[in-house]
């Protein structure tokens, strides 16, 4: 099984893995199923039990997962920077990160590499008497 752990990266490279994979298929005589989890935690728990032969994840995701249950890396990006973005609504008032003060910040999961990971660090570089970073009752905890 080959797997892909983020949304946005499921929905728009799902037919571009599927005709690689057929062609891989074809090409070594061995059968390649695409699967893809409903969610991060869902991935995530099928990661820690080896419940992929091939997994495409984040930086987070193979740090966590490298040892146990035992992934190595076949391919990785060099000398490419990731970045996180922080974006707001097209019609506010905020219009950089000093505006953010005393705002609610949404990451979308705790270990989210570059879309929460990332921002969480830039913050804290920049503003680092700032406090800290919660997450809003009832969801998992961030920083």
């Amino acid at each position: 099984m080959v797997s892909l752990t983020s949304p946005l990266i499921r929905s728009l490279l799902s037919f571009v893995m599927l005709l690689l994979l057929g062609k891989a298929s074809a090409d070594s005589g061995v059968s390649l199923m695409f699967t893809t989890a409903k969610d991060i935690p869902a991935f995530e728990d099928r990661l820690i039990k080896g419940g992929y032969d091939i997994a495409y994840m984040n930086p987070y995701h193979f740090t966590v997962y490298h040892e146990t249950p035992g992934y190595l890396p076949l391919v990785t990006h060099k000398n490419q920077k990731l970045k996180g973005i922080f974006v707001v609504k097209k019609d506010s008032d905020i219009t950089n990160l000093n505006a953010l003060s005393g705002a609610e910040l949404a990451f979308p999961a705790p270990a989210a590499f570059a879309a929460t990971i990332l921002p969480q660090a830039h913050l804290r570089q920049q503003y680092p008497h700032a406090g800290t970073w919660r997450r809003p009752a009832g969801r998992a905890k961030g920083l």
